[in-house]
């Protein structure tokens, strides 16, 4: 799913990497599990999940409207602006599970949590482009002209170079005034989550500018980035632990090996299958 309107969390890479961080959600906040509309009844039974503790039961009526809000604020905060008060509690417990010795229980937490945190950060950098009518962006060709681009809510709507003495914004009214009407609600994105990704990765380069906007555009603060250097450890245990990395260094061999007519160059099979 794309950002839009409400709270919504994504896109994912598959099934695997959502169920994840809807499980690293549930062991963060009492949000309730089942499905059907919500209509709180003191005959409804409640569930097994409100016996362990892990819903507060809304509907039973145990936990009121306004409880059952608050609790849903912070994940809606999460996904908007601030995984601070969502994150927390999870990255505590994890210290608990090794601090115990729970290593392995330590490390699925772990992972559930970087899946969750980067679908955040992927969800607000999508936002960034999704909420913006209009922008338009420049970057040297190389050959003294610009390479510019007009873009609308993500999407890529126009593109060309003005060559190396050419009246840069007389060109770029003109790319303005040919390009491609988005359609679909404002704030949402006019391309797919490919696409947008691509716009955002060309905007961040060294040497891109931005020479016109229309509306906002900003990064929704704090945002994940207090949370970049959780994500950079778990990357670098994930390397460490690799089964199939080798880090043996491959030597070269002035004269290589070669196989013709089932012998080597240098010794036949024999001497090939001791040095392997």
């Amino acid at each position: 799913m794309v950002p839009g309107p409400g709270t919504v969390l994504g896109p994912f890479a598959d099934r695997r990497a959502a169920d994840a961080a809807v499980a690293a959600v549930h062991e963060a906040l009492a949000l309730r599990q089942c499905s059907g509309r919500l209509v709180p009844s003191a005959s409804h039974p409640a569930c097994a999940l409100a016996g362990m503790g892990r819903c507060g039961a809304p509907c039973t009526g145990a936990q009121s409207a306004d409880e059952y809000a608050a609790t849903a604020a912070v994940l809606t905060a999460a996904v908007h602006a601030d995984p601070g008060r969502l994150c927390a509690p999870l990255l505590g417990r994890v210290d608990r599970l090794a601090a115990d010795g729970r290593f392995e229980d330590a490390a699925v937490l772990r992972d559930r949590i970087a899946v969750l945190v980067r679908a955040l950060r992927r969800r607000q950098r999508l936002a960034q482009l999704a909420e913006v009518p209009e922008l338009t962006l420049a970057r040297p060709d190389g050959a003294g002209g610009w390479a510019l681009a007009v873009v609308r809510r993500g999407r890529l709507v126009a593109a060309g170079v003005a060559v190396r003495g050419a009246p840069v914004r007389a060109y770029l009214q003109q790319l303005k005034t040919t390009a491609e009407t988005v359609a679909g609600p404002e704030g949402e994105l006019a391309a797919s989550v490919e696409e947008t990704e691509l716009v955002l990765r060309w905007m961040e380069k060294p040497g891109t500018r931005l020479v016109e906007v229309t509306g906002t555009l900003a990064c929704r603060t704090p945002g994940t980035g207090p949370l970049r250097g959780f994500l950079a450890l778990v990357d670098a245990g994930r390397a460490a632990r690799d089964p199939f990395a080798d880090g043996r260094s491959l030597g070269t061999r002035a004269r290589p090996d070669r196989v013709t007519g089932g012998r080597t160059g240098h010794g036949g099979p024999a001497a090939l299958a001791s040095r392997v």
